[in-house]
């Protein structure tokens, strides 16, 4: 399996599971937070979160689902981890914001 299909089984899995765990309790908002990244060379982790937020709905002010690289199946909510500010690391020049729902 290459980097690049692991990376994206992971974003996959992440935004399935947000999608069957959170989203029946939380509903459908008319608005969502996305991570976005600022800095001209992103880590990868970062690109990472950018790319999953655009494919799940995070509620305005909730946390953000993070991608497991291991390629786990999420069992119930508790399995997701979910970072809240935009700010993975130190210098990390990512920002939430927040947006309509498409």
């Amino acid at each position: 399996m290459s980097l690049e299909s692991i990376i994206q089984t992971a974003l996959d899995l992440a935004a399935a599971a947000y999608d069957a765990f959170f989203v029946g309790v939380l509903g459908l908002p008319d608005q969502r937070d996305i991570w976005i990244t600022t800095s001209g060379n992103p880590c990868i982790f970062c690109r990472h979160m950018a790319q999953l937020s655009q494919r799940v709905n995070v509620p305005v002010g909730h946390p953000f689902p993070v991608p497991n690289y291991s390629i786990l199946v999420y069992m119930n909510a508790q399995s997701i981890t979910l970072i809240e500010p935009a700010r993975a690391h130190d210098n990390c020049q990512c920002a939430r914001v927040t947006v309509p729902v498409p």
